[in-house]
């Protein structure tokens, strides 16, 4: 299907109350007779842009972060995608797409099939790769294209019967003719017999237009005032943020298996819609598969001062991972404040374009060195680094995991990570680390059920689930089998710490690779890597320079008990957190841990 792009896009301006009135009336009962499609007003335009697939989710969603208004109310909006230059796929493994999105001006009147009602998606299940064109009904509906299989948002329904509207154009249909015919020519028109429409008829449709025409009016009159107040209150109180994205997450693969509540969560306790927290979004400097994360900067105290914080803004079929998340760092019982996870400042629900679509922010502080991937990636570590990142990651582990009674005797609820990678912890400035993404944690309260702890479902990103879990075979019986979880990815992000460790003359440093990259690379699922890890036994491999040198012998030692098959045989995260503490002191002023060294060391 050839599309026709217009060179510019904009609207001319308002048009008065009354002429909006009359329209509305028209459209409406237009709808009434199946005779108008719904359009679209507003739409994503980018001329070239990229597509990221989900191919697990069966979403494709787009980079684009342009809107514009379409110029004429006869206005789709479209998306066309084809193969890119280059590589069809990120450095991760993901699909990608090459695309272009902009208002589709009807030129001529379209076909039923050329319409997608409400969100762009396809009809067949294979062959729409790469070429692909979609138009569809609502503002800003080209963002996405779902996928046969994938859930769409929900979307209020338009009025106009069956699963596509019929795109005609007004001006298009046949007028009511200015005269009166008589019942004669009614009759006649029916075909004879005086089983016509009669008059009586007429005059009753008739009237029940009148009666539709006032109920909109007064409709419409409310609706007015409503527009108008909400116009006045954000004069009173203006939003602060330079834009209405959708996007974040820390994430670097997007092939993570979720079971989340599908409830849309409650409005923030904190900051209600409307009351928002003056933050004035930057760049992006993250995306995922809940959306995007951006650097932002947020006004305290004196409207002068400002602190850089880092928003994560959840797409609403991801809202239950933003309440999961909202509700730990809120809960007074999961005690999460620690310096080595990620400190929390405010979650609040935000307005999106249009009343269906919602944007679920997550506000925290913002750490500049950004995840442990992305260092990791481009740094090396000396010995006292490795022993203070891997270290304080096993602090804030050992933190979630903590049976405790804190203050005043409030006893501290144990919860499970269950999605721990490197790209899940941030690297702070004074080199130490905090645990991040609770998207996917859980409460282990002991008085959860069995059933409510299978309820949970297999989580986490397939590289670094443990075998049991990869296996669907975790002991439910024991709570303590969701730690034990955590602590073989924890050995897992180890690892990947201490290869990129440098000791000079024993150790050198390796390119920064994922765990298992050498084996399946790119985009890993849960067969793939329960192949791998819980039937053929595999586990990243130990460089023979480790056990060259005592430190990293040592910790060598302390991967291999994380990583270990069976989960009871598996170290505690304090005891990892007590392990690398001992590191460390042992290494004070040891620049360089050598092969010789004979220094005695207590491993717990």
């Amino acid at each position: 299907m050839g599309l026709l792009y217009p060179d510019t896009l904009r609207r001319s301006g308002k048009p008065p109350v009354a002429v909006c009135l009359l329209l509305h009336v028209f459209v409406m009962v237009c709808v009434g007779f199946g005779l108008l499609a719904d359009g679209a007003g507003h739409c994503f335009n980018c001329e070239e842009t990229i597509m990221d697939c989900d191919m697990d989710r069966q979403i494709c969603r787009s980079r684009c972060e342009k809107k514009v208004p379409c110029k004429t109310e006869d206005s789709y909006c479209s998306v066309t995608t084809w193969s890119p230059s280059g590589n069809a796929t990120d450095s991760e493994g993901r699909t990608q797409l090459s695309a272009a999105l902009m208002c589709y001006e009807i030129a001529v009147p379209l076909r039923e099939s050329d319409i997608t009602t409400h969100f762009c998606g396809t009809v067949d299940e294979e062959g729409w790769f790469p070429d692909h064109s979609c138009i569809c009904t609502h503002d800003y509906c080209n963002d996405a294209i779902y996928l046969p299989g994938s859930k769409q948002p929900d979307f209020p329904t338009s009025g106009v019967s069956g699963s596509t509207a019929k795109p005609t154009r007004p001006d298009l249909e046949q007028k009511t003719p200015s005269v009166k015919p008589s019942t004669k020519e009614v009759n006649d028109a029916d075909g004879g017999g005086g089983k016509g429409i009669n008059v009586a008829h007429l005059v009753g449709i008739i009237g029940g237009l009148l009666v539709l025409v006032a109920i909109t009016t007064v409709g419409i009159a409310v609706a007015y005032t409503y527009v108008k107040r909400r116009k006045n209150d954000r004069k009173v109180n203006p939003p602060t943020s330079n834009t209405e994205s959708t996007s974040l997450d820390l994430t670097t693969e997007d092939s993570d298996v979720k079971v989340i509540g599908q409830d849309t969560p409650p409005e923030s306790p904190v900051h209600m819609r409307g009351n928002y927290l003056p933050i004035t979004l930057s760049n992006v400097i993250g995306r995922g598969r809940f959306g995007a994360v951006w650097k932002a900067d947020m006004k305290h105290g004196d409207v002068h001062t400002e602190m850089s914080v880092a928003v994560k803004i959840f797409h609403e079929v991801d809202s239950g991972s933003w309440n999961v998340e909202k509700e730990l760092f809120t809960d007074a019982t999961v005690m999460l404040k620690h310096d080595n996870v990620v400190e929390f400042i405010a979650a609040e629900v935000r307005q999106g374009s249009y009343d269906s679509q919602r944007q679920f922010w997550l506000v925290t502080r913002y750490y500049q060195k950004g995840c442990l991937y992305q260092y990791l990636k481009h740094h090396t570590v000396s010995w006292q680094e490795l022993c203070r990142l891997a270290g304080t990651t096993a602090r804030g582990v050992a933190h979630l995991h903590a049976d405790v009674y804190g203050p005043a005797g409030l006893h501290k609820i144990p919860v499970a990570h269950r999605d721990l990678k490197s790209s899940n912890v941030l690297v702070k400035d004074d080199g130490t680390c905090a645990v991040a993404d609770f998207g996917l944690a859980i409460h282990l309260d002991p008085t959860l059920s069995i059933d409510q702890l299978a309820n949970s479902g297999q989580a986490g990103t397939p590289r670094y689930m443990s075998p049991e879990a990869l296996e669907s075979k975790v002991n439910l019986h024991d709570v303590e089998s969701f730690k034990q979880m955590d602590v073989y990815s924890l050995g897992l992000i180890v690892w990947e710490i201490a290869a990129r460790c440098h000791v000079s003359n024993v150790a050198a440093a390796e390119e920064h690779r994922t765990p298992f990259s050498d084996i399946i690379p790119g985009r890993a699922s849960v067969d793939d890597m329960k192949t791998v890890v819980a039937m053929q036994k595999e586990r990243p491999v130990i460089p023979p320079s480790w056990h060259e040198n005592t430190g990293m012998q040592l910790v060598a030692g302390t991967v291999e008990d994380c990583w270990d098959g069976d989960p009871e045989a598996r170290l505690t995260a304090h005891c990892v957190e007590a392990r690398f503490t001992e590191l460390i002191t042992w290494a004070e002023g040891e620049q360089n841990p050598g092969h010789n060294d004979t220094h005695t060391i207590t491993v717990v």
